[in-house]
C-alpha cells in the first residue's frame, strides 16, 4: 500500500528528522516511538489511464 500527503508536510519533515540507529537486524529504527494519531483516507476514482 502506498499513498500521498497532500497536506501536513511540516508534520512529515518532523517524523523523518527523528534520529534512528540499528535494532535487531532492522536499520533506519527511531530511537524513540513515533506516534502517528491521525490518518485520512481519501477515496480515489481510478481510471484506465492510473
Amino acid at each position: 500500500m502506498s499513498g500521498h500527503v497532500i497536506k501536513g508536510m511540516s508534520v512529515v519533515r518532523r517524523i523523518e528528522s527523528v534520529q534512528t540507529g540499528n535494532r535487531n537486524g532492522m536499520q533506519n529504527v527511531p530511537h524513540e516511538p513515533v506516534m502517528i494519531e491521525r490518518v485520512e483516507v481519501i477515496e480515489q476514482k481510478t481510471t484506465i489511464f492510473d
